[in-house]
Order: structure tokens, then sequence, then C-alpha cells
């Protein structure tokens, strides 16, 4: 920001806070000398008594060689602002359509625009259905503009409706709270059908077709058992073969015991006389 704006900003607003006109109130957004935030109070005796409107006022680079941008924030129901704010006033624009010059400040551009309310301008209207219902049937557009006013611009409206958005933001969050919960379950459901699908389909590739479960486990079992005793028979014949001297002479040693225990038995069941005669004394012979 130029030098010379900031000086003439700090200036205006100075004004603005000393001795501002009358149903006046403006004041910068913070530290920014070239954004203000502006409210006029409705003028008495008129269809905007009793509330209280919000402005927004935006200063160029060139200011003041250019006119400020003053916009309505709370609706208006006036011939020469439309509903998004725009007012339709000479000093607010440049020539040759407009009147502004350079000597104009803040405090008499929101002073005018304060006067425009209490007196608005049909030969210059900005919404021509409102200026029609002005100047043709101007009890229907008092009924609207005190509407609008009660509606918009009274302080327990204004809080009413801080309310209803507050209620209406809470609502929303709830609702979207709820149903992220919702979907969340039933991703997750979906997630364990898919995963229990996958595992069956593994199952199923994995066994022999045209056998079931029970059928094939027990093949298992009885090629294992097979796989053993034939284990078992191989280990037995190994030890067979890698001693085979042991095994034969063991047998020839057994035949040889036998044969002999029978000849002994054989032996002892022979009678006496088969033996040789016993010898008489020679003094049983001479007898």
């Amino acid at each position: 920001m130029a030098g010379p704006l900031v000086s003439r900003m700090t200036k205006e607003i100075r004004m603005l806070q000393n001795d501002p006109p009358p149903g006046v109130w403006a004041a910068a957004k913070g530290d920014k000398l070239t954004e203000l935030e502006a409210q006029l109070q409705g003028p008495k005796d008129t269809v905007y008594e009793g509330g209280l409107f919000s402005l927004s006022v935006d200063i160029p680079a060139r200011y003041p060689f250019e006119p400020p941008k003053v916009k309505f924030v709370t609706p208006v129901y006036h011939p020469n602002i439309d509903p998004e704010g725009r007012i339709c006033l000479d000093i607010l624009n440049m020539p040759p359509k407009g009147a502004w010059k350079p000597s104009l400040n803040l405090p008499t551009i929101l002073a005018s625009i304060g006067l425009l309310l209490a007196q608005p301008n049909p030969d210059d209207g900005l919404v021509t259905d409102i200026t029609a219902e002005f100047r043709h049937q101007r009890q229907v557009f008092d009924a609207k503009a005190r509407q609008w006013t009660q509606r918009h611009a009274m302080p327990a409206a204004r809080s009413e409706d801080a309310d209803a958005a507050a209620a209406a933001g809470a609502a929303a969050c709830t609702g979207s709270f709820h149903r992220g919960l919702s979907e969340g379950a039933a991703t997750g459901q979906q997630q364990q059908q898919a995963k229990q699908q996958q595992q069956e389909q593994q199952d199923r590739q994995s066994q022999p077709q045209g056998l079931p479960k029970t059928a094939t486990a027990a093949a298992a079992a009885a090629a294992g058992d097979t796989a053993g005793a034939a284990a078992n028979a191989a280990g037995s014949r190994e030890k067979e073969n890698s001693q085979p001297g042991l095994s034969q002479g063991s047998t020839a040693a057994m035949a040889k015991r036998q044969e002999a225990g029978a000849a002994a038995e054989q032996a002892e069941t022979l009678p006496a006389a088969a033996g040789p005669a016993p010898k008489r004394s020679r003094l049983a012979l001479k007898k």
C-alpha cells in the first residue's frame, strides 16, 4: 500500500471513529486499512426503522481517484439495492455516468447511503419489479420492506437466523457422521463376506474333483499308513542283509544243538542188553 493511500485511509477512519455521521458506524477489518465493515441504522419514520444494516467497503489501490466499492451484506428490499447488495448511487460511480470526485470521503459516502434508505430514487431504479411496486403499489412495497427488515435486519431476527444456521449445520454434521458409520459397517460386512467366499473357493480348488473333504482326508491317511508299513519292511530287510554271516551261523549252531539233544535222549532210552555183556568173575566159574 502506497504512503499517500495509508495517510488518507488513516485520516478517514479516524473521522469515522471520532465524528461519525448520525446512524453510521465503521471500522477497519483487523490491520487492513483497505477493507472496512460498516453498519447503518434504519432511518426513523421509514419502513427500515429499527433495522441494523451491515455493509462491506473495499478501497481500491487508486483511491481517492477511484470510488470505493460498497455493498450491503444485510438483505434489503429497496428499489436501488439489488439482491447481491449492489447499490445504485451516483457518487459510487466514475464520470460521466457517475458523480464521484476525489474530494469525497467515506463519512460522506456512508451518510449518502443512509439518506438513500430513507428516500429511494425510483427514477434510477436497479430492481425493476421493486421499483414498479414502489411507484404503483406503495402499500405492497411498504409491507414487504418492513417484513424484510424484521426478518433480516432486526437484532432478534439475526440471532434467530444464526441459531437456525448453527442448528442446520449441527444436523448436517450429525447426519454425515451417522451415514459414515453405516457405510463403514456395511463396507466391513462386505469385506468379511468377500474373504469367506475367497477362502471357500481356495478350498474347493485345492481338493480333487469328485471327492468330498472327508474322503480326501481318509485317502491321505491310508496312503500314509501304507507308506509307513513299506518303510518298516524295507528297514528289516536292510538289517538282515547287512549281517548275513551272523544269521547263517546262528542257524547252523541251533541245528547242531538240536541234533545233539536228540541223540542224548535216544541213548538214555536204549535197554542195558544192547551193550556188551558183563564179565563173570573166575571164582564163580570154578564153583
